[in-house]
Order: C-alpha cells, then sequence, then structure tokens
C-alpha cells in the first residue's frame, strides 16, 4: 500500500536525482532475525543552492520496527550525509518469516513537494518456540477412575509448529491418556489437549497414594518441553465409610 513515487533502480545502489538532492541506498537485501536488528546507510545530497534539511519517515509493513537517526539531516548547499535506518523486527508470532519489504519517504523542508521514496527488502529469519502448560497440576481419582488435566500448548513462534503429546511415569504405576495426540499450531495460535491419568493398581483402604508422571510436548527437534504433573489416588473404600460401619 506504497504511494506510487518515481523510484529509479540500479544494480546495487539506488539514486533518485531530484531538483535539490540525491539519495542513496546500499546494502540491500538485508538479513534479519526476530529481536535482533540490521542496519542500512542512507546517503542524502544536497544540491540545491541553499541550505536545506532532510526528514525520513519509515512506510508500509516494516515501519513500525524502524528507527531514523538522525530524525532529521541538515545539509549545506553540495554538501552530503549519512541517515542510519535500524530495522528491529519484534520475535513475536506476528512477525512474518521470509521476504519483507520496507520503504521510506524522504522530503526537503526548504521545499516540501521535494518527496521520493526509497525501498528495499528484508530478509526476517524464522523462529521456533512453543510453550505448554497443564493444569491442573495434581488431579484426585478414586480406585481406577481417571484424574483429569488440561494441556495448552501456544504457539510462540513464527512459522506453523507441529507437536506430538504423550506422557507416562518411571514406574509403569499409571496410563496416560491425551487427546488429541498431536496437534498442528499456526503462528499466534493455541489448542487445548484432555489429559486423562489412571493407576492401573486399586487398593481397598489405607491413606491416598501419589503418582509422579510427566507430560511431554514434542516438536521433533529431539528436546521435547516435559512437564511434571502428579495423580493423587484414593482409596476404592473412602475412610468416612469405614468408620460408619464400624460405629453402626
Amino acid at each position: 500500500g506504497l504511494p506510487d513515487w518515481p523510484i529509479r533502480h540500479g544494480p546495487r545502489a539506488r539514486t533518485v536525482d531530484r531538483m535539490t538532492a540525491i539519495a542513496t541506498i546500499t546494502n540491500a537485501p538485508l538479513p534479519v532475525e526476530p529481536g535482533g536488528e540490521a542496519t542500512c546507510e542512507l546517503t542524502v545530497r544536497n544540491n540545491g543552492t541553499v541550505v536545506d534539511a532532510f526528514s525520513v519517515e519509515p512506510l508500509g509493513e516494516a515501519a513500525p520496527w524502524t528507527v531514523v537517526e538522525p530524525a532529521e539531516l541538515p545539509l549545506f548547499p553540495g554538501a552530503e550525509g549519512t541517515l542510519l535506518l535500524r530495522f528491529r523486527p519484534p520475535r513475536l508470532a506476528s512477525t512474518r518469516a521470509g521476504e519483507v519489504p520496507w520503504a521510506v519517504c524522504i522530503t526537503s523542508r526548504e521545499n516540501p513537494q521535494v518527496t521520493w521514496v526509497e525501498e528495499g527488502m528484508l530478509l526476517v529469519s524464522p523462529f521456533d518456540e512453543v510453550a505448554a502448560e497443564i493444569a491442573p497440576q495434581t488431579s484426585r481419582a478414586r480406585g481406577r477412575r481417571a484424574g483429569k488435566h488440561q494441556l495448552a500448548v501456544d504457539n510462540r513462534g513464527n512459522l506453523p509448529a507441529a507437536v506430538r503429546l504423550f506422557g507416562g511415569d518411571d514406574d509403569g504405576n499409571v496410563a496416560v491418556e491425551i487427546k488429541p495426540e498431536s496437534v498442528t499450531l499456526q503462528p499466534g495460535t493455541a489448542q487445548i489437549a484432555t489429559v486423562r491419568v489412571r493407576a492401573k493398581r486399586r487398593f481397598w483402604r489405607g491413606p491416598a497414594r501419589t503418582h509422579p508422571y510427566r507430560v511431554a510436548v514434542d516438536r521433533g527437534d529431539g528436546q521435547p518441553q516435559v512437564l511434571p504433573a502428579t495423580l493423587l489416588q484414593e482409596t476404592v473404600v473412602p475412610g468416612w465409610l469405614v468408620k460408619g460401619l464400624v460405629a453402626l
């Protein structure tokens, strides 16, 4: 959605010559990582006959991440100066990976109708970030009934993420069932999976037993995120029932 400004492109740099100034952009295209920074120099030459100052306004998709230093460049006739463009894409799911065009509008203070646009391309790197959380941390179940948890999986990266969900314990005391077992998340989206954990053996009397287990969120990179959780298994016959029968 940029204005249809007249622009002339060169093979390695772009130079636009107007009545009062020349501007040149170098070092494009620019690779940049979300959360990082890439820089580009903009050289402006005052071809006019009076002292002038030139301002640069970022345009387009990359405008919110673009900083111009200094904000205004004063130049004597025949002199040239350099502005620094800093591109700082945020490390957010909304920062799309791949080619992202950038553009700046250059304006003369002495002759405001003299404006032109310089543009280039950023190569934004992809990044993978999946976060997961299980709630509640501890579930309760009597006998061999199932305790229930919810597993929230959030894709905070800027690429689709396919993950596999599974769980278990070291001693084989519980069976863990997760539905769905795998999910594919678009950038900036989340999904809830249901976790049901059941003790493999029941007991009739005595204090409640604690069964720690783990749920894993595997992105296929060999480093799954592991979340601890606990099943509190209660006796089949409640203690209050035993006491009531004895009293009776």
